[in-house]
């Protein structure tokens, strides 16, 4: 489980989650904060030096959690920033 979760972060946090976050599609774009979260939550339970989130990843869930583009829906916009802020403060407390 240890090495899974280790191959997990290595490949695919740090290059294409975050960029996922900042993708146009509303629905992808929560997905993929939401798999960031269960990552850091798999890798504090494991006890894994990776359980830090860094500085720039909280700074854009929080712009996330904070978003009011005019080119987006008011459904739209009230998903992302619950989520995102859901997301933020599950991160901000490890």
């Amino acid at each position: 489980m240890k090495f899974v979760c280790l191959l997990l972060f290595f490949s695919y946090l740090p290059t294409k989650l975050p960029g996922l976050v900042e993708s146009n599609d509303g629905e992808l774009r929560n997905q993929a904060g939401e798999t960031l979260a269960v990552l850091f939550e798999i890798a504090r339970e494991i006890q894994s030096i990776f359980a830090e989130p860094s500085e720039e990843l909280l700074f854009t869930l929080d712009k996330k959690a904070n978003e009011s583009a005019k080119y987006k829906g008011k459904k739209e916009k009230r998903l992302q920033r619950a989520t995102f802020r859901e997301i933020y403060n599950s991160l901000e407390v490890i």
